[in-house]
C-alpha cells in the first residue's frame, strides 16, 4: 500500500451503481488504486448502461473489474452477485452497500467475505450516513462528500 494509492491491490464491489453518488463513490474507490466493479439491482437497461458507464470510467484509470445485476431483490440474490465478482475479477475487500441494497441479515452475503470491509451508505437527514456494517453508521456526508467518507471508512 503506498500512500498515493491507499487502495492499490484492493477489489471493491459498489452495489447498487446506478446513479450519480455512486459514480462518484466508485470513481473515487478506483482514483485510491481500487479495482472496482458494480453491481445494478435490476436488469433495467438504464441501471445496466449506467453501471457499465461507471466501469468504463475505472478502465480509464486501469482499474476496471466486472459489471453484474443481483438477481432478484433476496440476500441470496446479493451472495450469489458477489461470487460472480470474485469469480470474474478476484478476491473481494471492499463492498459498498448504496442506498437500495437489499442487505436483510448480512451473514450469508459475506460467506467467506468475512474479512472484507463492508461499507453502508444509508440516506439520512443530514445527507447520507456512512458505515461499517455490523457497527453503526457515524459519519455524515453531503453529497460532495460522500465519497471522501466512503474511502475514509474503507480503509
Amino acid at each position: 500500500m503506498t500512500e498515493s494509492l491507499p487502495l492499490a491491490g484492493r477489489h471493491a464491489a459498489v452495489v447498487g451503481a446506478v446513479d450519480a453518488l455512486a459514480r462518484a463513490v466508485a470513481v473515487a474507490l478506483a482514483e485510491a488504486g481500487a479495482l472496482v466493479s458494480t453491481t445494478t439491482l435490476s436488469a433495467d437497461e438504464q441501471q445496466l448502461f449506467y453501471a457499465n458507464s461507471i466501469l468504463n470510467e475505472a478502465w480509464a484509470l486501469g482499474r476496471a473489474g466486472a459489471a453484474i445485476t443481483i438477481e432478484g431483490t433476496s440476500v441470496q440474490g446479493l451472495a450469489d452477485a458477489l461470487d460472480s465478482l470474485e469469480r470474474q475479477s478476484g478476491k473481494l475487500d471492499i463492498i459498498v452497500l448504496m442506498p437500495g441494497t437489499p442487505v436483510g441479515e448480512l451473514d450469508e452475503p459475506l460467506g467467506s467475505r468475512a474479512d472484507a470491509r463492508l461499507v453502508r451508505v444509508r440516506q439520512a437527514p443530514a445527507g447520507y450516513a456512512v458505515g461499517l456494517v455490523p457497527s453503526p453508521e457515524e459519519t455524515l456526508s453531503s453529497a460532495e462528500t460522500l465519497p471522501a467518507a466512503v474511502l475514509a471508512v474503507a480503509q
